[in-house]
């Protein structure tokens, strides 16, 4: 059980790292349309709410509770499996940039962003139903003393 927390924790921390440094190359990258703007902003708003979502699973995970919810969210193909997938996609683009002459272009085309912003959107959405789990958990005890 030790072993699930330690990786979700360090799966998260992975996480949070990347989504960092997409924000960053996102926020040096001028957009010529307002467009544009609107997308670097709506891409940029998704990433530090996927964020913030994430630190608070990072909170709760050291509850013994939260053992199953965080070994469920790491499976194979999994919530953060699927995150890690759209923002390595959403890397790439940018390491790519990096490296050609042309680097403070928007690199994406408008169903690009629309396709990876609801990938993230869908994981975020994910991730926020484990966050849920804890309002909805119990304990057995007071269950019983209810009655």
């Amino acid at each position: 059980m030790a072993e699930a927390l330690v990786s979700s924790s360090s799966t998260i921390s992975l996480l949070q790292i990347r989504i960092q440094g997409i924000i960053d190359d996102i926020q040096h990258i001028r957009a010529p349309a307002e467009a544009l703007e609107v997308e670097k902003a709506a891409i940029e708003f998704r990433l530090s709410s996927v964020y913030s979502v994430l630190s608070a699973l990072k909170d709760k995970e050291e509850q013994i509770k939260w053992a199953a919810t965080m070994k469920s969210l790491g499976t194979p193909n999994g919530p953060f499996y699927q995150l890690g997938f759209a923002l390595n996609a959403l890397a790439a683009k940018f390491v790519t940039l990096k490296r050609s002459s042309m680097r403070s272009t928007w690199p994406f085309r408008k169903d690009e962003i629309i396709v990876l912003a609801s990938r993230i959107e869908k994981q975020e959405s994910l991730l926020g139903l484990a966050l849920q789990n804890d309002a909805t958990y119990v304990p057995h005890t007071t269950c019983y003393e209810l009655f």
